[in-house]
């Protein structure tokens, strides 16, 4: 008890308990910032290298420019500015044609475009896919089949054919044939959106009668899942895809029809030109925001980022493209996200500021604990001797108060005795036996009263 009391009347005393109450203040401020972070942690980067022996190859996506073939437009009913715009399809025949059936004849096929690929020398070690994007015509993604790859392997080589043997230049001066060539993670896909920047592509153009060589650098990036940040922490996640997919679902079902570029299998293709111009003007850069924020797709933890620079480039006497793409260093730099406050820090801030500020150690906070517990261990005690005193006062009263149930009968039979003697006296028919009879039930009585 002697840990809690002070003397108000000694300076002293009043000075002491001050300096503890602005230590208790200070503490709890402290400590309050500390529960904060425990239960809010910030988030530090590290970054680290390392040489690793075998290294996850990107993926390559190959778009030919000019996209489509522009010979086919009149065929099918569509104007000369392609069909990128949706007023080109207002004359489409769709009576006699489908969509599928364009884009099949417009755009230009694999050994069109890449008569020769290959991974580490061999064409059988990546796969490819095509897919149809709406500005960029027919395109093609290449993946390794391994998932780890020998950092110093060939790595690829991909021979891009082209038809234009003039070479035409824009007022920017870039050719304006040759091939959009985008070097991404191989569980990312290009979808021809502006929204391709948040799944770090790595973009090259490549011009006719070029030949290049490209060499590649990584980094990892391992981000922190939070309650403030969230992100997918799957390593098979793909936010590209999260998004193409969703777009896809919205869009078609909300038009009710579907597009070689925007594929939906439960839904068929456009078969008229208002359908046709709706599904375009809900794929527009403006709207497509719009259903983006409805997708909710969330960043992924894991991401790999490539970045391409330019090893040589050479004159090429062909209408061709030729590319080789290698990794010249097994140097991959690494950044992560770590939690930046744990229950060893936290611990570490209790003891420093119960320490410094107050004055405690394990032991003291024992004893303050043992006081404690003393208070009310005695409080407790001393309520329980109060319903033990409480309980034999009301006994006590109760045994005094209340009379014996003999001599209170006994007490009931002298008024009655009384009262019937008293009517005898006074009708003057009194005998001597019953006379006797009330004097020894008169002094029976009187010693009845004495005693109460």
């Amino acid at each position: 008890m002697a840990l809690f009391q002070f003397n108000l009347n000694n300076p002293k005393q009043i000075l002491k308990l001050g300096a503890v109450i602005i230590c208790l203040c200070l503490a709890s401020y402290q400590l309050s910032g500390c529960f904060g972070k425990l239960l809010h942690p910030p988030v530090s980067t590290h970054y680290r290298f390392a040489l690793n022996e075998t290294l996850n190859y990107p993926a390559v996506t190959v778009c030919r420019t000019p996209a489509y073939k522009s010979g086919v437009y009149e065929k099918y009913g569509i104007n000369a500015d392609g069909p990128v715009k949706s007023a080109s399809w207002s004359n489409f025949n769709f009576d006699n044609y489908t969509m599928e059936d364009f884009f099949e004849e417009a755009t230009y096929s694999l050994q069109e475009v890449i008569p020769f690929y290959g991974f580490d020398t061999l064409d059988a070690n990546a796969e490819i896919t095509s897919f149809y994007l709406l500005h960029y015509g027919r395109c093609f993604t290449i993946t390794p089949k391994n998932e780890t790859t020998n950092w110093d392997s060939e790595g690829y080589f991909l021979y891009l054919s082209h038809t234009d043997n003039l070479k035409l230049y824009n007022d920017k001066g870039v050719a304006l044939s040759g091939f959009h060539v985008f070097v991404h993670d191989r569980r990312e896909i290009f979808t021809g959106n502006a929204d391709k920047v948040d799944s770090f592509f790595d973009y090259l153009y490549c011009e006719t009668y070029e030949e290049t060589k490209l060499n590649l650098k990584v980094q990892v990036y391992q981000q922190l899942s939070t309650k403030d940040a969230y992100c997918n922490d799957s390593y098979t996640y793909s936010l590209s895809r999260c998004q193409l997919t969703c777009l896809q679902k919205l869009i078609t079902e909300k038009v009710g029809c579907s597009t070689p570029w925007l594929p939906n299998s439960n839904l068929k293709h456009c078969k008229n030109y208002n359908d046709t111009r709706l599904l375009m003007q809900a794929y527009d850069t403006l709207q497509r925001g719009e259903y983006l924020k409805q997708c909710a797709c969330p960043q992924a933890c894991h991401i790999n980022i490539y970045n391409h620079y330019i090893n040589s480039i050479k004159d090429n006497i062909r209408s061709t493209c030729e590319i080789s793409i290698k990794f010249s260093s097994n140097l991959v730099t690494t950044m992560s996200e770590v939690i930046g406050y744990d229950w060893n820090l936290f611990l570490s801030d209790l003891g420093g500021s119960l320490g410094f500020l107050l004055g405690i150690s394990v032991l003291g906070l024992v004893s303050i604990f043992e006081e404690m517990i003393n208070i009310l261990l005695c409080k407790r005690k001393e309520h329980r001797n109060y319903e033990d005193n409480t309980d034999d006062n009301q006994k006590k009263a109760e045994k005094v108060e209340s009379p014996d149930k003999k001599e209170h009968e006994e007490f009931q039979i002298y008024f009655k005795q009384k009262k019937m003697l008293e009517d005898v006296v006074a009708k003057n028919n009194t005998s001597s036996e019953y006379l006797d009879n009330s004097k020894q039930n008169n002094n029976h009585a009187k010693y009845i009263l004495n005693k109460y």
